[in-house]
């Protein structure tokens, strides 16, 4: 007699059900709840069907995305250029006036010290904050 429970095997339906799922971006958490197992025994069961279930889905998105923005499409044109091409938008403020009155002024002051002294400053720094209980 052994113990332990008996072994959880593949099964044709399941791995239809996971494929599936996984297309539709369902998490993996909640795919195995679906099929009664815990989530690591499911990767181990059905990995091939949560990776072609994710594929599957990002090339159907990725290939809509792409005909959209090849159409003209000006959002998904702003997608794709923020997405696959790295660009982003930046905006700067200046908040100095033209007299230099509302010019910001650092807090502290430290470009004219070495970079001994600023180590020398940064531990000091520290070791108050230990002090201080913080």
């Amino acid at each position: 007699m052994s113990g332990g429970r008996p072994a959880i095997k593949r099964c044709k339906e399941k791995a239809s059900l996971v494929e599936v799922m996984a297309q539709y971006g369902v998490p993996q958490d909640e795919i195995a709840a679906k099929i009664g197992m815990s989530a690591d025994t499911m990767v181990k069961l059905y990995k091939k069907e949560l990776l072609s279930g994710r594929t599957n889905a990002n090339f159907k998105v990725g290939k809509r995305l792409f005909d959209k923005a090849m159409s003209g499409d000006t959002t998904a044109l702003i997608f794709w250029a923020k997405t696959r091409m790295g660009w982003r938008e930046t905006q700067k403020v200046d908040l100095s006036s033209s007299d230099g009155t509302m010019s910001p002024v650092p807090a502290l002051e430290l470009s004219h010290l070495s970079p001994d002294d600023l180590l020398k400053l940064t531990r000091e720094a520290f070791k108050e904050t230990e002090r201080n209980g913080g």
